[in-house]
């Protein structure tokens, strides 16, 4: 990793200076449950990316430095460009976990208690998001007029904002952090610049990442670990995340192993779950996994 990077302080400017010496260099890649690339991003696009949802926030929804902004998206792309062009403007992003479909009236109440407890200015997401939060199912569950705007991120500005935000206190607020328990109750961590890049830092000394280095990744991109892995580290060290959303193994359970074996990738990140999902589903698929098998491995 270039030692320059050590002399920012602030992730923002780490991306921008990526932007302008690599920016054709990949930073992120993201599967499709058939294995293949559904789309990636570099340096530059991811930058560009960010300034056009820096110009939404700050010219079309008017907000502010320290506005905190609630990003609603899948596991994606969009989810980190959101995340930056936050920075770019200078609000405070909060990663939520979007309401599931088939269990609206179960899973969108906490999407509110988040935004509500965050005190969240507005909230950004996809088109199909929005409309699925406009929904009679959703109304009925939640009032939705209670809630801050809704920015629909698919329609983004064409040009750039007049000036990107330039921080100044790396003792001020990055993001918020939230995670819920299994028993529904809600933990809030407040993570400044300094303390995200100290994580990062850390990151990338323990697991040796540089810009050469390609990580697979099948972690849910909320909260903890997950979340810096998915949208921070690579813009801090350099290196290609291959992106695979754990919900994609519930239609495609070798979907992960797959990648890591098909793209040769050293490591990889997942969870627990991920493992316990990937080795049931494959477990069933037992006899029709035989004809492609090797015959020395099935005489053990």
């Amino acid at each position: 990793m270039h030692p320059f990077v050590f002399q920012f302080l602030f992730l923002s400017e780490v991306l921008q200076w990526r932007a302008q010496t690599t920016p054709d260099h990949i930073l992120y890649t993201l599967l499709s449950s058939r294995g293949a690339v559904s789309s990636s991003l570099t340096c530059l696009q991811l930058h560009k990316r960010a300034e056009r949802v820096a110009a939404l926030l700050m010219e079309r929804a008017g907000l502010q430095e320290g506005d905190h902004v609630a990003l609603v998206y899948p596991p994606g792309i969009d989810l980190i460009a959101a995340f930056y062009g936050c920075l770019y403007a200078g609000c405070v992003p909060i990663t939520v976990r979007p309401p599931h479909p088939q269990n609206i009236s179960t899973t969108l109440p906490t999407v509110k208690m988040i935004v509500e407890v965050s005190h969240s200015a507005c909230v950004m997401t996809t088109a199909v998001i929005c409309k699925l939060l406009r929904s009679k199912e959703a109304t009925a569950t939640v009032d939705i007029r209670n809630w801050p705007p809704v920015l629909d991120t698919d329609d983004l500005p064409k040009k750039k904002p007049p000036a990107l935000y330039k921080p100044t206190n790396p003792d001020g607020l990055a993001y918020l952090d939230f995670s819920v328990s299994t028993t529904g109750m809600l933990a809030g961590v407040q993570m400044s610049h300094n303390a995200v890049g100290a994580f990062c830092r850390s990151v990338k000394l323990q697991c040796e990442l540089y810009p050469s280095r390609e990580v697979a990744i099948c972690l849910d991109p909320y909260c903890g670990l997950g979340f810096v892995l998915w949208c921070l580290c690579s813009v801090y060290s350099g290196h290609q995340s291959i992106l695979i959303p754990p919900v994609e193994l519930e239609s495609n359970p070798a979907l992960w192993l797959l990648a890591v074996s098909q793209l040769k990738v050293r490591d990889t990140f997942c969870s627990y779950s991920v493992m316990e999902l990937c080795t049931k589903g494959l477990g069933l698929q037992t006899e029709a996994l035989k004809p492609h098998m090797k015959p020395e491995l099935l005489e053990d």
